[in-house]
C-alpha cells in the first residue's frame, strides 16, 4: 500500500495530482483546510491524503511506460473512468499475451520428452494393432502410419493425456477392415501409461518448485514485460544496467523492432551501433564554451553539488587554455568560508572578485567589466522548498534583458528522482544547459541520457575530477555514449 501527501490551493487542483500521481483507483483517506500563513506561498492550502494498492499503482505505471509522451499527455487529462478503462484493457491484453506464449512453450516441452521416451522405448513393448487374419499390422510408430501429435494452445497435461488415449486407440489407419463390435489389439502397456503419469507427475513438481522460489516462466526475458522480443533482450538489459530510464530503453527498441528485420536484430554489434547512432541523435550538448552574446554566466543548483569548484574550473579554463579576460561575481554570502575560498582562486588566476547582493547590481558591475570578455557568478545553494528562497533567488538574479547564461550544477550520483525534483524546482531561474560533476565517482552514467531528456535542456560540460583545472571537460554526444557503453577505460 502507498500512501502520500498533496497540498494545493483548492481540493480540486489536490484531487488533480492525486490523480495523476496515484493514477484513478486511488482512494482519499483524509482531507483539511491548512490555514494562512502555512501550506503554499503563505497562503491557506488544502492537505489531502490518499493511498493506492502496490498492484494498481504498477498497472497504472505499465501502462504509462508503453505510452508516447504525447499520449501520456492526453492521458493524464482523461477522466478517471476513462483512465481505468484504459489501465485494464493494456494489462488484460499484456496477461492473455504472456499466458498463451508460456501455454505453447510448456505444451513444446511437454511435448520433447514425450516423443524421446517413445524412441527410448523397446520396440516389442511399443503397442500394435492385430488387424483380422489376412491384413498386414500397423505400427503407429512407422513414419506412414504415425498419430500426429501438434497441438496447440493445450497445456502439458491435456497434451500428454491426449496422447496416451491416441496411443491406446488409433484414430486413422490404411488397409485395415472395419472395426468390428470387439476388434483384436493390445493397447498402451501398463507400464507405458505409469511412466507418462510419472512424467507429468514430475513437470508438476518443477512447476510449483519455480513458483515457490518466485522463479520466473521460461517465456520471460529482459524486456518481456514490455512487449520487446527476446532478439533485443541483450540490449534492453545492457542499457538498464548503465542506469537508462526504462521508458527512453523502450522507446529506442520498440523503434529497432519496427525498422530492423528479424536477421538483423539477431546481430548484436549491428543492434549496438543502431542503438547508439539513435540516443546520439536524442541528445543535445552546448556547441562551444561561451556565446559570444552571453557575457554573463550563472552557476546555481543545491548545495554539496559542486558549483564553485565547476565555476573555477570553467574560469581557469578560459583564462589558461583561451586566454581571455575573466572577472567573477558571488552572490553566496551564506556558505561559511566561501568567500574567502573563492577569493584564494581568484587570486592564483589573478582575477577580480566581486559581491552581488540584488539584481540591480548587475548593470553597474557589467558597465565596471565591460572590456571582459566573460563574468562568471556564483549563486549560493538553495533548495527551493519555500517561497522565501524562491524570492531570494529571484532577487539575485539579472534581468533577462543583460543575455545571460545560466548553468544549473548537480553531481551524478544524484539520485534519478531527486535530479528530476532539482530541475522541477530550478526551472523557476529558466537555466539553459546542465552542468553534471562527479562523473568519476559514478559507477553507472545514464542520468546523463535521462535528466537531458526530461528537462530537455542540453548539455554543458562534465566535472571528472577533483583536479583544477584539468577535471572539466566540454559535453559531447560521444562522450555521453562512452560513459553509458563503457566503450573506453576512463582514466578519472
Amino acid at each position: 500500500m502507498q500512501v502520500k501527501k498533496f497540498e494545493a490551493k483548492s481540493i480540486k487542483e489536490a484531487l488533480q495530482m492525486v490523480k495523476q500521481e496515484l493514477g484513478p483507483e486511488a482512494i482519499i483517506i483524509s482531507a483539511k483546510d491548512n490555514k494562512k500563513s502555512f501550506g503554499l506561498a503563505g497562503q491557506g492550502s488544502v492537505e489531502v491524503t490518499a493511498a493506492i494498492s502496490d498492484k494498481s499503482l504498477q498497472k497504472k505505471q505499465f501502462t504509462e511506460n508503453r505510452m508516447t509522451v504525447k499520449d501520456k499527455e492526453k492521458f493524464k487529462t482523461q477522466s478517471a473512468s476513462v483512465q481505468k478503462k484504459l489501465i485494464d484493457s493494456k494489462v488484460s491484453k499484456y496477461q492473455q499475451r504472456a499466458q498463451l506464449a508460456a501455454t505453447a512453450a510448456n505444451a513444446a516441452a511437454g511435448l520433447t520428452g514425450l516423443e524421446r521416451h517413445i524412441e527410448e522405448s523397446p520396440r516389442r513393448q511399443r503397442p500394435v494393432i492385430r488387424p483380422p487374419t489376412g491384413r498386414r499390422y500397423i505400427d503407429i510408430n512407422d513414419e506412414e502410419d504415425r498419430v500426429s501429435t501438434q497441438v496447440l494452445g493445450k497445456s502439458v497435461e491435456d497434451v500428454l493425456e491426449s496422447l496416451i488415449q491416441q496411443t491406446a486407440r488409433p484414430t486413422s489407419f490404411q488397409e485395415v477392415a472395419p472395426v468390428s463390435s470387439q476388434p483384436v489389439y493390445s493397447g498402451a502397456s501398463t507400464e507405458d501409461v505409469g511412466s507418462l503419469k510419472a512424467e507429468v507427475q514430475q513437470l508438476r513438481e518443477m512447476l510449483g518448485l519455480m513458483s515457490r522460489n518466485g522463479a520466473k516462466s521460461p517465456t520471460q526475458h529482459p524486456g518481456a514485460e514490455f512487449g520487446l522480443s527476446f532478439e533485443l533482450s541483450h540490449q534492453f538489459e545492457k542499457l538498464q544496467t548503465a542506469g537508462v530510464d526504462s521508458r527512453y530503453i523502450v522507446e529506442v527498441l520498440e523503434k529497432a523492432e519496427r525498422e530492423l528485420t528479424l536477421i538483423d536484430k539477431k546481430k548484436k554489434s549491428l543492434v549496438d551501433a543502431w542503438v547508439a547512432r539513435y540516443m546520439m541523435s536524442n541528445t543535445e550538448v552546448v556547441q562551444g564554451w561561451s556565446d559570444p552574446q552571453c557575457k554573463l554566466q550563472l552557476f546555481m543548483g543545491p548545495s554539496g553539488q559542486g558549483k564553485t569548484t565547476a565555476l573555477v574550473k570553467v574560469a581557469s579554463h578560459f583564462v589558461l587554455n583561451e586566454k581571455k579576460k575573466v572577472a567573477v561575481l558571488t552572490a553566496d554570502h551564506f556558505k561559511v568560508g566561501g568567500i574567502e575560498q573563492l577569493k584564494i582562486f581568484c587570486q592564483i588566476l589573478n582575477v577580480p572578485l566581486e559581491s552581488v547582493k540584488h539584481s540591480i547590481e548587475f548593470e553597474k558591475l557589467l558597465s565596471k567589466y565591460h572590456s571582459y570578455d566573460v563574468i562568471l557568478v556564483d549563486y549560493p545553494g538553495l533548495a527551493l522548498k519555500n517561497i522565501s528562497e524562491i524570492d531570494q533567488l529571484r532577487a539575485l538574479m539579472p534581468h533577462r534583458d543583460l543575455n545571460f547564461q545560466c548553468h544549473l550544477v548537480m553531481g551524478c550520483t544524484t539520485k534519478e528522482l531527486d535530479a528530476y525534483e532539482i530541475a522541477q524546482r530550478y526551472s523557476v531561474a529558466q537555466f539553459d544547459d546542465l552542468i553534471i560533476t562527479r562523473i568519476d565517482e559514478s559507477f553507472t552514467h545514464g542520468l546523463l541520457y535521462n535528466i537531458q531528456r526530461k528537462t530537455e535542456k542540453p548539455l554543458y560540460a562534465f566535472g571528472i575530477g577533483t583536479r583544477i583545472p584539468e577535471d572539466i571537460e566540454l559535453a559531447t554526444k560521444e562522450r555521453v555514449l562512452d560513459l553509458i557503453y563503457k566503450i573506453t577505460k576512463n582514466n578519472f
